[in-house]
C-alpha cells in the first residue's frame, strides 16, 4: 500500500532531479559562462563540484532525521526545499550565489534517496512490492531489446 503512494511520487522526484543535474551544463552552454562570468579560472568546476559536497556530508544525518522526526514531515520538507532552491538557481546574478544554490541543492537532495530498507519489518516480510516487480521486468525486458 505504501509503496503505490510513496514510491511513484519520489520516482517523479528523482527524474526531475536528473533532469537538473543535466540542465547546468546546457544552460553553460547556451550562455550562463557569459552571464555569470563563469569562464575565469575554476569557478565553473566549483560551482558543480559543492553540489557532491553537500550531498556527501548530508546524506547520513538526513536519514538519521527521517527515523527521527518521520518521514512524511522530512521528505515534504526536503522536497519543498529542493523545489525552492531549484527556482532560485534561475534568479541568481553571480557565479557565488549559484556556487550557494548548488551546495544547498546538494544539501536537500542528500535526503532524498528513501529506499525500501528504510520501511518497518512488517513491510520487508512482504517482499518486494508489485510495483518494483514491474519496474525490473520492464528494466530487463529494455535492456534485452536494445541489444
Amino acid at each position: 500500500k505504501a509503496d503505490f503512494r510513496v514510491f511513484p511520487m519520489l520516482c517523479i522526484v528523482f527524474a526531475m532531479s536528473l533532469l537538473d543535474r543535466t540542465n547546468i551544463s546546457s544552460a553553460y552552454i547556451a550562455g550562463l559562462e557569459e552571464d555569470l562570468r563563469l569562464d575565469l579560472g575554476a569557478r565553473y568546476s566549483l560551482s558543480l563540484l559543492v553540489f557532491f559536497i553537500g550531498y556527501a556530508v548530508f546524506e547520513l544525518p538526513s536519514n538519521y532525521l527521517i527515523r527521527r522526526i518521520g518521514a512524511r514531515i522530512w521528505m515534504s520538507f526536503l522536497i519543498i526545499a529542493w523545489g525552492a532552491c531549484v527556482l532560485g538557481m534561475g534568479f541568481v546574478d553571480d557565479w557565488v550565489q549559484l556556487t550557494v544554490c548548488r551546495l544547498l541543492l546538494g544539501c536537500f537532495e542528500a535526503g532524498g534517496k528513501y529506499s525500501r530498507h528504510n520501511f518497518s519489518e512488517k513491510h520487508k516480510a512482504n517482499g518486494p512490492s508489485p510495483f518494483w516487480r514491474h519496474l525490473r521486468y520492464h528494466f530487463v525486458v529494455q535492456a534485452v531489446r536494445d541489444r
